[in-house]
């Protein structure tokens, strides 16, 4: 973990640090690369939740069998309008999905008359520390 350090060379190459991981990421998504997975999450406006899909059909899809290092996901909606995009880590979102399923009225069927089962994570739990 990081620490604080008022150092400007320290947080210059700390900040340096940072522009490559996101550069990393968006060339990742600019490449159509396997590392990455994109959503767009129009209802998150109305509900707070992104729908992270992990079944199709009662067999493991989505985030269940991913094998991207991050999902990336893009808020729309009247309160977003694509202007916000979240990037988390797999593992981490895992730990998440993990936690909002075992709650009541989290997990919803929805999409194409059903077939896909999803978690409803509260989009602001995406920014939580220690997860």
């Amino acid at each position: 973990m990081a620490m604080y350090n008022d150092n400007f060379a320290y947080d210059f190459a700390f900040g340096q640090e940072g522009e490559r991981i996101v550069a990393a990421i968006f060339n990742d998504i600019m490449q159509g690369s396997d590392k990455v997975e994109v959503k767009r999450d129009r209802l998150v406006s109305r509900t707070g939740n992104v729908a992270v899909e992990i079944a199709t059909d009662d067999r493991p899809s989505g985030l269940s069998i991913s094998q991207v290092d991050w999902y990336t996901f893009l808020l729309s909606g009247d309160q977003y309008s694509d202007d916000v995009m979240v990037a988390i880590k797999t593992e981490r979102l895992r730990r998440l999905v993990a936690r909002y399923q075992a709650e009541p009225g989290h997990t919803k069927r929805g999409g194409d008359g059903g077939r896909f089962l999803m978690v409803l994570v509260p989009v602001q739990e995406l920014l939580l520390p220690n997860i």
